[in-house]
């Protein structure tokens, strides 16, 4: 490390940590890595490693959350951003900056801690991270039934939902999380940046759908997203315990019916937990079911925990176990 310097960010640092994350992480652009930075703003949580021209050539990062796990809440350091310039790597750059992440969650007295990876499982089980099933159930629906469900179902207020209109869903969110383990407490000023900034000013935006019950306020709302592969993954299904059931399907057809499809059919994912809520969301679907998967495009998630919290969190994981794609770091 004589040639390295590991320290946080500074202040007049933030777009060239954008760039270099853009860097190592082709997929992404730079707007993506600040869009993150802006909605959680904090230099002290970003980590660096600097070269002798004080050019950044590692990162990491924590998120700091709050996790519903068996009915409370549980503060998670959420580590992310991790990358290594490729000159530099194998050199324990990672493993360095990670440590110094782990030092700041022990001061804060924070015993859980949540990644998602794509490929480097194996450098994160050397610190206790194991693995957790995030399963989704596929199902094929025709595209022309979803417009003729969706013609009936706009008469029972099914509405869209955009940005100004986010708050409306936030007690929804809340009531439903509290059945399952694992999802991001969200207070009024999350929804407002996090959230807001996922659904609508992402690299793939969200549509966002809601309908009312018989007293106008909202029951269910939905949030799916077209993938480039033409599938549709619905990352967000949350509704009242007192809401209807045949909220559940009017909302799936007028999502699936927003984008435009050029085939007469559409795969679409949906969270196992979600669906096997209530035994009528599952009745209505059996027909469609393909299987259970773990998405091809969804990064393994990861705790770093004792025995007795992973085993809350993962244990039955297809039904108790949910993380909305919203919340990933």
């Amino acid at each position: 490390m004589s040639d390295f310097v590991l320290r946080t960010l500074k202040e007049s640092e933030p777009q060239k940590l954008f760039e270099f994350l853009a860097s190592v992480f082709t997929h992404r652009q730079p707007d993506y890595f600040r869009q993150h930075f802006e909605s959680d703003n904090c230099v002290d949580d970003v980590v660096v490693i600097t070269d002798k021209n004080d050019q950044i050539v590692a990162t990491a990062r924590v998120f700091w959350r709050q996790l519903w796990i068996n009915g409370q809440v549980i503060s998670a350091g959420c580590i992310g951003d991790v990358a290594t310039s490729s000159a530099y790597r194998q050199q324990g750059l990672a493993s360095k900056l990670l440590n110094t992440l782990f030092q700041k969650m022990q001061i804060r007295g924070v015993g859980l801690g949540s990644l998602h990876t794509r490929s480097a499982a194996p450098l994160y089980s050397k610190f206790g991270f194991r693995q957790c099933m995030r399963p989704f159930f596929k199902f094929t629906m025709s595209t022309t039934a979803c417009k003729t469900a969706t013609l009936n179902a706009s008469c029972h207020g099914v509405h869209s939902i955009d940005k100004d209109n986010l708050p409306t869903v936030a007690s929804v969110y809340h009531e439903f999380i509290q059945h399952f383990n694992g999802a991001v407490v969200r207070d009024a000023a999350y929804w407002k940046t996090w959230v807001v900034r996922q659904f609508y000013n992402a690299e793939k935006p969200v549509n966002v759908f809601a309908s009312s019950c018989e007293n106008d306020s909202v029951g269910a709302y939905i949030a799916v997203r077209l993938e480039a592969s033409g599938k549709v993954n619905i990352i967000e299904y949350c509704c009242l315990d007192s809401a209807p059931v045949d909220l559940f399907m009017r909302l799936i057809t007028t999502a699936i019916s927003s984008f435009t499809h050029e085939t007469e059919s559409i795969t679409v994912t949906i969270p196992t937990a979600v669906l096997l809520y209530r035994s009528e969301y599952m009745q209505q679907l059996q027909p469609l079911l393909r299987d259970v998967i773990v998405r091809d495009d969804d990064p393994a998630q990861m705790y770093q925990c004792n025995d007795e919290l992973f085993s809350v969190l993962c244990d039955n994981a297809e039904t108790k176990h949910l993380f909305f794609d919203t919340d990933k770091f």
